[in-house]
Protein backbone atom coordinates (compact mmCIF):
# COMPACT_ATOMS: atom_id res chain seq x y z
CA UNK A 1 0.00 0.00 0.00
CA UNK A 2 1.31 3.27 -1.10
CA UNK A 3 1.48 6.04 1.66
CA UNK A 4 -0.88 8.69 1.18
CA UNK A 5 -0.95 12.65 1.87
CA UNK A 6 -3.21 13.11 4.96
CA UNK A 7 -5.85 15.70 3.35
CA UNK A 8 -6.81 17.62 6.76
CA UNK A 9 -5.94 17.09 10.49
CA UNK A 10 -7.76 14.88 11.94
CA UNK A 11 -10.79 15.84 14.84
CA UNK A 12 -8.71 14.97 17.72
CA UNK A 13 -5.72 17.61 16.15
CA UNK A 14 -8.27 20.11 15.60
CA UNK A 15 -9.97 19.81 19.32
CA UNK A 16 -5.87 20.22 20.31
CA UNK A 17 -5.47 23.16 18.43
CA UNK A 18 -8.51 24.71 19.64
CA UNK A 19 -7.47 24.74 23.18
CA UNK A 20 -4.49 27.13 22.05
CA UNK A 21 -6.99 29.70 21.47
CA UNK A 22 -7.09 30.45 25.78
CA UNK A 23 -3.39 31.03 25.88
CA UNK A 24 -3.11 34.51 25.64
CA UNK A 25 0.68 34.39 25.16
CA UNK A 26 0.65 32.76 21.77
CA UNK A 27 -0.72 33.93 18.39
CA UNK A 28 -1.35 31.57 15.39
CA UNK A 29 1.09 32.52 12.42
CA UNK A 30 0.87 28.94 10.33
CA UNK A 31 -2.27 27.43 10.79
CA UNK A 32 -1.99 23.14 10.80
CA UNK A 33 -0.87 21.90 7.88
CA UNK A 34 0.94 18.61 6.33
CA UNK A 35 4.81 18.76 6.83
CA UNK A 36 5.76 15.73 3.79
CA UNK A 37 9.89 15.85 4.35
CA UNK A 38 9.21 15.42 8.15
CA UNK A 39 5.72 13.53 7.90
CA UNK A 40 4.52 15.96 10.29
CA UNK A 41 1.13 17.99 10.92
CA UNK A 42 3.56 21.54 11.33
CA UNK A 43 1.34 24.60 13.27
CA UNK A 44 3.38 27.60 13.05
CA UNK A 45 3.33 30.13 16.88
CA UNK A 46 4.45 33.66 17.57
CA UNK A 47 5.09 33.38 21.70
CA UNK A 48 4.98 36.57 23.21
CA UNK A 49 6.27 36.76 26.99
CA UNK A 50 7.11 39.07 29.49
CA UNK A 51 11.17 39.66 29.25
CA UNK A 52 12.53 42.77 31.49
CA UNK A 53 15.97 40.82 31.45
CA UNK A 54 16.57 41.08 27.64
CA UNK A 55 19.91 39.00 26.85
CA UNK A 56 19.45 36.33 24.50
CA UNK A 57 15.54 35.87 24.29
CA UNK A 58 13.88 38.60 22.57
CA UNK A 59 9.97 39.46 23.57
CA UNK A 60 8.39 38.22 20.70
CA UNK A 61 9.72 35.07 19.06
CA UNK A 62 8.40 32.32 16.52
CA UNK A 63 8.51 28.50 16.61
CA UNK A 64 7.44 25.52 14.41
CA UNK A 65 5.16 22.45 16.44
CA UNK A 66 5.78 19.48 14.22
CA UNK A 67 3.36 17.10 15.46
CA UNK A 68 2.77 13.59 15.25
CA UNK A 69 -0.29 12.22 12.97
CA UNK A 70 -1.28 9.62 15.39
CA UNK A 71 -1.96 12.64 17.97
CA UNK A 72 -2.86 12.62 21.00
CA UNK A 73 -0.36 9.77 20.74
CA UNK A 74 3.10 10.12 19.56
CA UNK A 75 5.82 13.42 19.70
CA UNK A 76 4.85 16.87 19.13
CA UNK A 77 8.33 18.58 19.36
CA UNK A 78 9.35 22.68 19.63
CA UNK A 79 11.26 24.11 17.34
CA UNK A 80 12.62 27.77 17.13
CA UNK A 81 12.01 29.38 13.85
CA UNK A 82 15.11 30.38 11.65
CA UNK A 83 13.75 33.82 11.57
CA UNK A 84 12.98 35.80 14.67
CA UNK A 85 13.60 33.14 17.35
CA UNK A 86 16.22 31.87 19.51
CA UNK A 87 19.96 31.39 17.52
CA UNK A 88 21.65 30.48 21.20
CA UNK A 89 21.49 27.01 22.69
CA UNK A 90 20.26 27.01 26.21
CA UNK A 91 20.04 24.01 29.04
CA UNK A 92 17.21 21.47 28.27
CA UNK A 93 18.04 22.00 24.19
CA UNK A 94 19.38 20.29 21.42
CA UNK A 95 22.17 22.11 19.45
CA UNK A 96 20.30 25.17 17.80
CA UNK A 97 22.14 25.21 14.40
CA UNK A 98 20.85 25.57 11.19
CA UNK A 99 19.05 23.14 8.88
CA UNK A 100 19.02 23.61 5.45
CA UNK A 101 15.63 22.04 4.03
CA UNK A 102 13.66 22.99 6.83
CA UNK A 103 12.07 26.67 7.85
CA UNK A 104 12.58 25.25 12.18
CA UNK A 105 16.10 25.44 13.50
CA UNK A 106 17.64 22.12 14.98
CA UNK A 107 17.38 23.04 18.97
CA UNK A 108 13.99 20.77 19.90
CA UNK A 109 13.34 21.96 23.78
CA UNK A 110 12.92 19.79 26.41
CA UNK A 111 9.75 20.03 27.76
CA UNK A 112 9.34 16.94 30.03
CA UNK A 113 8.15 16.69 33.73
CA UNK A 114 12.19 15.89 34.63
CA UNK A 115 12.97 19.64 33.99
CA UNK A 116 12.77 21.34 37.41
CA UNK A 117 12.70 24.91 35.94
CA UNK A 118 9.16 24.33 34.63
CA UNK A 119 7.70 22.82 37.45
CA UNK A 120 6.91 19.28 38.72
CA UNK A 121 9.63 17.62 38.77
CA UNK A 122 9.16 13.34 38.01
CA UNK A 123 8.25 10.93 35.51
CA UNK A 124 7.18 12.53 32.74
CA UNK A 125 3.48 12.67 32.30
CA UNK A 126 2.46 14.70 29.21
CA UNK A 127 -1.29 14.72 28.60
CA UNK A 128 -2.69 12.25 26.25
CA UNK A 129 -5.69 14.37 26.04
CA UNK A 130 -7.14 15.35 23.03
CA UNK A 131 -7.66 18.22 24.14
CA UNK A 132 -4.92 19.39 26.50
CA UNK A 133 -1.83 18.05 24.94
CA UNK A 134 -1.17 20.49 22.45
CA UNK A 135 -1.95 23.26 25.00
CA UNK A 136 0.41 21.42 27.62
CA UNK A 137 3.39 21.69 25.49
CA UNK A 138 2.93 25.05 24.37
CA UNK A 139 2.46 26.27 27.92
CA UNK A 140 5.11 24.56 29.36
CA UNK A 141 7.37 26.52 25.64
CA UNK A 142 6.44 29.75 27.19
CA UNK A 143 7.49 28.72 30.84
CA UNK A 144 10.93 27.58 29.22
CA UNK A 145 11.28 30.79 27.27
CA UNK A 146 10.53 32.66 30.52
CA UNK A 147 13.04 31.01 32.62
CA UNK A 148 15.66 31.24 29.70
CA UNK A 149 15.58 34.64 29.87
CA UNK A 150 16.02 34.87 33.59
CA UNK A 151 18.86 32.44 33.17
CA UNK A 152 17.06 30.06 35.54
CA UNK A 153 16.28 27.08 33.33
CA UNK A 154 19.21 24.73 35.42
CA UNK A 155 18.72 24.94 39.17
CA UNK A 156 20.69 23.24 41.64
CA UNK A 157 19.40 19.34 42.14
CA UNK A 158 19.04 19.03 38.22
CA UNK A 159 20.68 15.45 36.72
CA UNK A 160 24.35 16.54 35.19
CA UNK A 161 23.86 17.55 31.90
CA UNK A 162 26.47 18.45 29.32
CA UNK A 163 25.88 20.57 26.09
CA UNK A 164 24.16 18.64 23.15
CA UNK A 165 26.96 18.24 20.62
CA UNK A 166 26.75 17.58 16.35
CA UNK A 167 26.23 14.34 15.21
CA UNK A 168 29.47 13.87 13.64
CA UNK A 169 31.81 10.41 13.23
CA UNK A 170 33.56 8.60 15.24
CA UNK A 171 31.37 8.32 17.93
CA UNK A 172 33.49 8.10 21.80
CA UNK A 173 31.85 6.15 24.29
CA UNK A 174 32.85 5.82 27.78
CA UNK A 175 31.52 4.60 31.43
CA UNK A 176 32.00 6.44 34.56
CA UNK A 177 30.27 5.33 37.67
CA UNK A 178 30.61 5.97 41.54
CA UNK A 179 33.50 3.38 41.43
CA UNK A 180 35.46 5.21 38.62
CA UNK A 181 35.73 8.15 40.62
CA UNK A 182 37.97 6.76 43.35
CA UNK A 183 40.26 6.06 40.43
CA UNK A 184 40.33 9.52 39.06
CA UNK A 185 40.52 11.27 42.41
CA UNK A 186 44.02 8.98 43.22
CA UNK A 187 46.04 10.48 40.36
CA UNK A 188 47.69 13.68 40.43
CA UNK A 189 48.15 13.21 36.22
CA UNK A 190 46.02 16.21 34.26
CA UNK A 191 46.79 14.10 30.76
CA UNK A 192 47.56 10.56 29.63
CA UNK A 193 46.70 8.06 26.99
CA UNK A 194 43.54 6.47 26.34
CA UNK A 195 42.99 2.85 24.59
CA UNK A 196 40.20 2.54 21.76
CA UNK A 197 38.28 -0.45 20.79
CA UNK A 198 36.15 -0.55 17.21
CA UNK A 199 33.49 -2.14 16.54
CA UNK A 200 34.04 -3.84 13.10
CA UNK A 201 32.28 -2.34 10.75
CA UNK A 202 31.57 1.02 12.21
CA UNK A 203 33.43 4.02 13.40
CA UNK A 204 31.96 3.94 16.92
CA UNK A 205 34.72 3.71 19.60
CA UNK A 206 34.64 2.38 23.03
CA UNK A 207 37.41 3.42 25.62
CA UNK A 208 38.89 0.67 27.22
CA UNK A 209 41.83 1.91 29.50
CA UNK A 210 43.09 5.26 30.87
CA UNK A 211 46.85 5.57 31.54
CA UNK A 212 49.10 8.05 32.65
CA UNK A 213 51.92 9.94 30.35
CA UNK A 214 54.40 7.18 31.41
CA UNK A 215 52.05 4.28 30.70
CA UNK A 216 50.65 3.30 33.82
CA UNK A 217 47.40 2.42 34.81
CA UNK A 218 44.25 4.86 36.19
CA UNK A 219 41.29 2.36 35.26
CA UNK A 220 40.62 0.08 32.57
CA UNK A 221 37.17 -0.43 31.48
CA UNK A 222 35.63 -4.18 31.02
CA UNK A 223 32.52 -3.80 28.45
CA UNK A 224 30.27 -6.55 27.85
CA UNK A 225 30.88 -9.94 25.96
CA UNK A 226 29.39 -8.88 22.52
CA UNK A 227 31.78 -5.82 22.63
CA UNK A 228 35.08 -7.28 23.31
CA UNK A 229 34.30 -10.45 20.65
CA UNK A 230 33.63 -7.82 17.97
CA UNK A 231 36.02 -5.40 17.98
CA UNK A 232 39.77 -4.54 17.07
CA UNK A 233 42.29 -1.76 18.68
CA UNK A 234 41.86 1.58 17.15
CA UNK A 235 44.80 4.52 17.08
CA UNK A 236 44.96 5.71 21.14
CA UNK A 237 43.57 8.97 22.35
CA UNK A 238 44.56 11.82 24.67
CA UNK A 239 42.72 12.65 27.31
CA UNK A 240 43.00 15.59 29.79
CA UNK A 241 41.35 16.60 32.84
CA UNK A 242 39.71 20.50 33.30
CA UNK A 243 38.55 22.52 35.87
CA UNK A 244 35.14 23.27 34.30
CA UNK A 245 33.30 22.54 31.07
CA UNK A 246 34.60 25.45 28.58
CA UNK A 247 30.88 26.56 27.97
CA UNK A 248 30.56 29.12 25.61
CA UNK A 249 27.55 30.95 27.06
CA UNK A 250 24.64 30.36 27.73
CA UNK A 251 24.91 26.30 27.07
CA UNK A 252 27.33 25.29 24.00
CA UNK A 253 31.03 23.77 23.45
CA UNK A 254 33.64 25.23 21.50
CA UNK A 255 33.72 23.60 18.25
CA UNK A 256 37.51 24.29 16.97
Amino acid sequence: MLDTKPIAPPDELLAGRRSLDVIPELKILEDLHWDELSKKWVLQVQLNIDNRAGGFVDQVTDWFVCIDPRYPHGSISVYPSRTQSLTVTFQHQLLNIETDDLRWRKGKLCLDTSVRALGKHGPDNAPLDTDWGLHWHLSRTIRWLTMAAKDLLAQAGDPFELPHCRSESPSIVVAEANDTFSAWSGTTCTYGSVEFIRIKGTDMRFARAFKTPKGSSIHKIVWGKYIEDNSEPVTPGIWVTIPSLPIIHPWRLPEN
